[in-house]
């Protein structure tokens, strides 16, 4: 497996665990808050073993661009500056 496609499993699945931390544990919101462990595991198994192991979209094939996509991996990026101001 490329070092491309494994960081991006990996970051599919970081967001997976953060995501279910934040909710659980952090902002403590709705039912999954109060769930028992297992339950929790249950749930959240299948997307991570689906992002361990199934095959990612086709769209994600050739540098993980979109077939007619321009790369624009070499453009320079503006950072954020904020929202923008209140009238």
């Amino acid at each position: 497996m490329p070092d491309t496609e494994r960081n991006l499993r990996a970051s599919l699945i970081s967001t997976q665990i953060v995501g279910m931390v934040m909710n659980r544990y952090i902002w403590q919101i709705g039912t999954i808050a109060t769930l028992p462990a297992p339950s929790v595991t249950d749930l959240i198994a299948p997307t991570i073993q689906h992002y361990l192991a199934d095959p990612l979209p086709p769209s994600l094939s050739d540098d993980s661009r979109s077939p007619g996509r321009p790369d624009r991996s070499s453009e320079s990026r503006q950072p954020f500056s904020g929202p923008p101001p209140s009238r």
